[in-house]
């Protein structure tokens, strides 16, 4: 006769095989449950980071409009010079991957752009106001309290200023309009912002360097760099040209501004126009 064998579990061992299996299903229910996106925060202390640091990190600090960090003497400890950080996240070059309230305002090349900025706040999670002042220009907007009053009602938390393309060809533009730009600058304060620059089709007498004076690096994109197909009047750039724009603006976001922002590429277009006011060019 042939003898079945069984194996049998010690009964010392059933309670913690048990406990094993509990442990499993609470690990793996745990993991099924837990939400895709883990939101948290952190406190930064100021630090003293050394010069030559600061040198290799800060693309921002030449120039700009209120200093981010401020540089001692040498120390008598033989560690040399170093800053104390008044904003160590944009001394740094750090993104900031928060959603982004963006206010474009500004002329009317911003007409296509602001379709285009559309389809990248909803890739990526922003949302986003325009304001179209038809024929505007820095006098315009840097003699009223137009910007101000945009950025009171909608409490952006970044601001894209397209502007300049109706000034081209004035001459001794830097008298005449100087005093304008740092008006504009002022209303801005301490928000991040960036200044689009008009897409020349012709050389200008100045504006662009006078904007850059101004503004600093990370602060202007420049436009007339890029080539545009442009519509009948030979100055706006088509609706498709317009979108290629937006995407190099885009681009300088991401990986170029002071304060850099998430911009990934659309990977389809927003049908529903952004929430956009319009301003005649008549003044009172």
């Amino acid at each position: 006769m042939k003898r079945r064998y069984k194996y049998i579990l010690p009964k010392r061992n059933y309670f913690q095989y048990l406990a094993l299996l509990c442990l499993a299903f609470v690990l793996f229910t745990s993991y099924a449950l837990m939400p895709d996106d883990i939101q948290f925060s952190v406190s930064l202390k100021k630090q003293k980071l050394p010069l030559d640091l600061v040198k290799r990190n800060d693309p921002v600090s030449q120039n700009h409009q209120k200093p981010i960090a401020r540089i001692t003497k040498p120390d008598t400890s033989g560690m040399g010079q170093s800053v104390e950080c008044a904003d160590l996240f944009e001394l740094l070059g750090a993104l900031d991957t928060s959603r982004q309230r963006f206010l474009l305002i500004g002329d009317s090349m911003g007409e296509y752009l602001r379709l285009r900025l559309n389809d990248y706040c909803a890739k990526n999670g922003h949302s986003m106001k325009s304001v179209i002042w038809y024929s505007s220009s820095t006098e315009i907007y840097g003699s009223c309290d137009t910007l101000s009053h945009f950025i009171e009602t909608y409490h952006p938390t970044y601001v894209l200023l397209v502007l300049g393309a109706n000034e081209l060809f004035i001459r001794d533009i830097k008298d005449k309009r100087d005093v304008y730009v740092k008006h504009i600058l002022a209303e801005i304060g301490d928000l991040p912002y960036v200044w689009i620059g008009p897409p020349n089709w012709k050389e200008d007498t100045g504006i662009n360097d006078m904007i850059v004076e101004n503004v600093g690096p990370g602060h202007y994109f420049e436009s007339k760099r890029l080539s545009y197909v442009r519509g009948s009047d030979n100055a706006h750039p088509v609706k498709s040209s317009a979108f290629m724009w937006m995407d190099s603006i885009a681009h300088y976001l991401y990986h170029d501004a002071a304060h850099r922002v998430v911009m990934e590429i659309p990977d389809h277009s927003v049908s529903k126009a952004p929430p956009t006011v319009l301003l005649s060019s008549k003044r009172s």
